[in-house]
């Protein structure tokens, strides 16, 4: 009912002309007015109350209350056009009002479609909302969106390619004042709408957010739907696994190390242009297997306690842009790779050492040790597949290099003490030549004298004089008897006694024959 009233008054001066306009309006619903005590109610009971209500009534959070309080509550203090009042309606409408008096969820949401999503704009993002609650961010020309993390499982940790994987749910919050609407009007006090950074897909305005040290980002995450509430409040959540490259910090103490990585959040666009500030109001929530440390068969466990977010900011090409930083922490199974690898270094590093008990002529001193480098080695190249190659040395490469180095110490002594083995026996063994080319060289001169001796005698024998004169001679010459024989004696002295007895057999036949001589 529209009423024109007007009016016309005239001073000294000028004339005054007044038009007024008055406007009369039905209540919006007398069958389910919230906040209006000519509206009719069911004394239903709230089960559920949503942010808005409990960030504007923190004392009123208790659940179970029935409609009636609620709505005296409100109609005690503010009109039916105050912010409570439109609280209250979003909130206890469901539990309040008479379903059979009230449009359904069907025809609420496609009244709103009809009303809002028609010729809106899905590339420009919104104006700055008063809703948005960040007193240190003083920009008006950048819209608030934020950033909510769910951690709902640890995936892995590789470290040949330096990336690690989680199954997150992450949640975008921001206020577009284009999709408020009230919430008596409509009937409800939130909608649907399709989300999606392609600009063909979507129904509404959505940020370029995206993993910025990403592998797999939030743009390759199944698509999600977006919950539009009456005040404009946007609220996107999309699950999936995000990879991102990681920077293994505190690898350097492997394996007992706390591994570090994190997630960057934010546009890849100049902030002037995409006109976003990415803000984080709470800390990650994580899945009840993480939280009470349950699953534990993996290599990897997420340590809740030192996660850390933070917002930093990267100089890139031309300008200065902003992330918020996940930063998360993991412990690793260490006593896995202490049985494995540790403990087989140091046990075969002094196992390497019993060869100082071993004898030193058995041929199987090297053999044992260079077994055991094989050994280390073949350690090494099963470690090389589960630790990074890093510019730093790691601790349990210093353990490695230490166990070769120590065995490759013990093989050198091994080889020294072969060596000089091999050489004492080379030198015995020349000694011994050297005796039996002596013997030989003294057994051959007594011959030779024997020969010298047996052909004087031969040539004694054969000149027998004929006549007196030549026996005479003999017997003159044969008059030294002592001489010869003392002669005789000291060839008799330096050949061997074989040789002897023959020389001594020479002998008595010449001082048979010389006797024999002189009986004639």
């Amino acid at each position: 009912q529209t009423t024109i009233v007007a009016n016309t008054s005239a001073t000294r001066d000028n004339v005054i002309q007044k038009v007024q306009l008055q406007l009369f309006f039905d209540p919006l619903d007398n069958v389910c007015n919230i906040c209006d005590r000519t509206g009719v109610l069911t004394n239903g009971t709230i089960n559920s109350l949503t942010r808005d209500w409990i960030e504007l009534f923190p004392e009123q959070t208790e659940e179970g209350f029935q409609c009636f309080v609620y709505n005296s509550l409100l109609n005690s203090t503010y009109s039916i056009f105050s912010e409570e009042c439109i609280a209250g309606r979003a909130n206890f409408e469901e539990a309040c009002c008479d379903d059979d008096d009230t449009l359904s969820i069907f025809e609420c949401e496609d009244n709103i479609h009809e009303l809002i999503v028609d010729g809106l704009n899905t590339i420009t993002p919104p104006d700055p909302s008063s809703n948005e609650q960040d007193e240190s961010f003083a920009t008006e020309d950048q819209v608030e969106v934020s950033v909510l993390l769910d951690v709902v499982q640890f995936i892995d940790i590789d470290v040949q390619s330096n990336t690690f994987s989680m199954l997150v749910s992450l949640e975008l919050q921001w206020f577009d004042k284009r999709l408020a609407w009230e919430p008596f009007i409509g009937g409800c006090h939130r909608v649907t709408y399709r989300a999606s950074i392609d600009s063909e897909l979507t129904e509404i305005w959505v940020p370029a957010f995206d993993l910025q040290n990403k592998l797999e980002g939030v743009q390759t995450l199944p698509e999600a739907h977006a919950s539009v509430f009456y005040d404009g409040l946007v609220s996107w959540r999309k699950t999936g696994v995000l990879t991102a490259t990681c920077e293994l910090t505190g690898v350097t103490s492997f394996p007992f190390d706390d591994v570090s990585c994190y997630f960057d959040f934010g546009d890849e666009q100049d902030p002037l242009f995409h006109r976003v500030h990415y803000v984080n109001k709470e800390n990650p929530q994580y899945f009840s297997s993480l939280t009470d440390n349950s699953f534990n068969f993996q290599e990897y466990r997420l340590l809740i306690e030192k996660t850390s977010v933070a917002e930093v900011t990267e100089s890139l090409s031309g300008f200065e842009n902003s992330f918020i930083r996940y930063r998360f922490f993991f412990d690793r199974a260490e006593m896995f790779y202490v049985h494995m690898f540790v403990v087989i270094y140091i046990s075969f590093t002094y196992l390497s050492f019993g060869i100082f008990f071993v004898d030193s002529n058995t041929g199987e001193r090297l053999g044992f040790v260079t077994s055991i480098l094989f050994l280390l080695v073949a350690q090494d190249i099963t470690l090389a597949e589960l630790t990074p190659i890093t510019q730093e040395f790691l601790w349990i490469g210093k353990l490695s290099l230490g166990s070769k180095c120590a065995v490759a110490l013990v093989s050198v002594h091994s080889l020294v003490i072969l060596w000089a083995l091999t050489r004492d026996i080379e030198e015995s063994e020349q000694y011994d030549e050297r005796q039996e080319e002596n013997i030989s060289l003294l057994g051959a001169t007594p011959i030779a004298q024997n020969e010298e001796v047996q052909r004087s005698v031969d040539l004694e024998g054969s000149s027998v004089p004929t006549n007196r004169q030549a026996l005479i001679n003999d017997t003159e010459e044969n008059e030294k008897p002592v001489e010869r024989q003392e002669k005789d004696k000291s060839v008799i002295g330096a050949a061997p006694t074989t040789q002897n007895e023959e020389v001594q057999n020479t002998v008595d036949l010449e001082e048979s024959s010389v006797s024999k001589m002189d009986g004639r």
